[in-house]
């Protein structure tokens, strides 16, 4: 019974990648937007990558004490 839970599990998991790829390609398809979309997308991204910094030097300040 453990052997089939192990390939369940595994198919699963190859189910979970392929249904991302698909859902990626897919989203990637869509169109952009306006230029008022494109201008917000660009300040949501600025923003993520100042937090995304920011949790980083923070976690490597704590790592490394």
């Amino acid at each position: 019974m453990e052997q089939y839970a192990v390939f369940f599990a595994l198919a699963c998991a190859v189910a979970a990648v392929a249904y991302g790829l698909v859902s990626a390609q897919w989203i990637l398809g869509l169109p952009q937007g306006n230029e008022r979309m494109k201008q917000i997308a660009a300040a949501v991204q600025e923003g993520a990558g100042a937090y995304m910094k920011r949790q980083y030097t923070i976690i490597a300040v704590v790592g490394a004490v």
